[in-house]
């Protein structure tokens, strides 16, 4: 710092010495020159001292006359006396916690929680492994367990049919076709069947009508009881006096 100071000083002197250069006030600015000098011969090693690796820059000493009179200089700085060792050899004071500055030691509530940390430890109890039961494996045990439904039926276990009572192609087939069904639905309605009611009908070049039901799962065997309800209702949907058709029955399966 007192190196900095000093080149401030002489940055300063050589601005105003060019404003005072022919001015009366010589004698004083040589006493202030010499005075400056002499301060920087006393000073100028121990304010550069820098590592012992690197080599000491020299201070750069203006040789023209000062022209700023009466400068208060603040004292030099007491040379550091090499009996101290240098402050990057000191040892640093070992850190204090909270507890050791505020209690001069570990505190009670420090010491019971330290206390409480290590029973916790003592209860807790080991994990236990996991078995290595995979999700598939779970997956195979559940179904294994589960009953399991009913295979689908045939669809032929699933149809019934009313032949014509002679056997000829009936005019307007295509309108059984797509009347039919609902209108069997409508049947097993009014019944207050718990049946399926989603039906296909088919009509062959004999005027047979063949009715299917979707639901796989139900057997054309569960129609009987309302096999007389929808030939009649079929014989009232499409009369043809000349030729009805006959009661449903179960269509032939080992064909």
């Amino acid at each position: 710092m007192i190196g900095v100071r000093i080149e401030d000083l002489f940055s300063a002197v050589h601005t105003l010495e060019s404003q005072v250069a022919n001015s009366l006030v010589d004698q004083e600015l040589r006493d202030l020159r010499n005075t400056v000098r002499d301060l920087s011969h006393r000073v100028a090693p121990s304010a550069i001292r820098g590592p012992a690796s690197q080599t000491p820059l020299p201070l750069q000493v203006s040789c023209q006359a000062p022209s700023w009179p009466n400068i208060a200089l603040a004292p030099a700085a007491p040379t550091p006396s090499s009996s101290h060792p240098p402050e990057h050899s000191r040892t640093p004071a070992p850190l204090c916690s909270y507890a050791d500055v505020i209690h001069g030691g570990t505190s009670e509530l420090d010491q019971a929680a330290a206390d409480n940390a290590v029973r916790r430890k003592s209860k807790a109890k080991p994990k236990t492994q996991s078995s290595g039961t995979s999700a598939v494996q779970v997956a195979n045990a559940v179904e294994a367990t589960s009953p399991k439904g009913s295979p689908p039926v045939p669809s032929a276990s699933r149809r019934f049919y009313a032949p014509r009572t002679f056997q000829a192609p009936y005019p307007d087939e295509a309108l059984i076709r797509i009347r039919w069904p609902d209108l069997a639905a409508a049947v097993l309605r009014e019944a207050n069947s718990n049946l399926s009611v989603a039906f296909r009908t088919f009509v062959n070049d004999k005027g047979a009508v063949s009715v299917v039901s979707t639901d796989t799962a139900v057997p054309a065997a569960s129609y009987a009881p309302f096999f007389e309800a929808l030939s009649l209702k079929l014989n009232q949907s499409f009369p043809d006096s000349d030729n009805p058709w006959l009661p449903f029955r179960l269509a032939p399966t080992d064909l």
